[in-house]
C-alpha cells in the first residue's frame, strides 16, 4: 500500500528534477506516457495534473475500503477532490488541446451532479418515491453523457479513419 501511495510521487520527483531533459529519448520513452498531451511549455505545474490523477484514484479506493459504513464522509472526499481538480485544471491549464481541458471540466460538473443527487439517497431524504424519481434522473444522465462521449469517440475514429485512408489512397 506504501508503495502505490509513493509511486506518483516518486515519478513527480524524478520528472520535476529533470523537467528541461524530458525530450531526452530515456527520459521519454520510460515516463512519456506520464506527461503525454501535456503543455510542458506551462512549466513544471503541469506535472501535478497526472499526479493528481494517480492520487485520486487511491484515494477513491481508500475512501471505499475504509467509510464504507459512512456515506456521508465518502461523498465528502470526493467533493474535495472535485473542488481541487477543478481548482488546479483552471490554474495550471495542463493539456495543449482546448477540447481536452473543456471535457475535464465537463467531466468534473457531470460527476458533481451526480454526486449531490447521491446525497438524496442517504436517510436524509425518506420519501421513497422521491429516491426513485432521482433514480430514473441520474440513470438519464449518467446515460446521457455516456452517449455524448460515445459519439465523441466515434467521431474521433471516422476522422482518423479517413486521413488514413487518404494517407492509403496518396500512395
Amino acid at each position: 500500500m506504501a508503495l502505490l501511495i509513493a509511486a506518483p510521487f516518486f515519478i513527480l520527483t524524478y520528472l520535476w528534477n529533470r523537467f528541461g531533459r524530458l525530450q531526452e529519448k530515456e527520459i521519454h520513452q520510460k515516463y512519456g506516457e506520464f506527461y503525454k498531451d501535456l503543455n510542458l511549455e506551462q512549466g513544471r505545474m503541469v506535472l501535478l495534473q497526472p499526479t493528481w490523477f494517480m492520487l485520486r484514484r487511491l484515494m477513491l479506493a481508500v475512501t471505499v475500503v475504509f467509510f464504507n459504513s459512512t456515506v456521508i464522509w465518502q461523498i465528502a472526499v470526493i467533493v474535495t477532490q472535485i473542488i481541487l481538480q477543478v481548482n488546479l485544471l483552471g490554474w495550471v491549464k495542463p493539456f495543449t488541446d482546448p477540447q481536452q481541458y473543456h471535457m475535464e471540466m465537463l467531466n468534473e460538473v457531470v460527476i458533481m451532479f451526480v454526486l449531490y443527487s447521491m446525497l438524496c439517497f442517504t436517510p436524509f431524504v425518506e420519501d421513497v418515491s422521491m429516491k426513485f424519481k432521482v433514480g430514473y434522473v441520474v440513470c438519464s444522465i449518467v446515460l446521457l453523457y455516456f452517449v455524448f462521449n460515445a459519439v465523441i469517440i466515434v467521431q474521433g475514429t471516422f476522422r482518423d479513419l479517413r486521413v488514413q485512408y487518404r494517407i492509403y489512397r496518396e500512395k
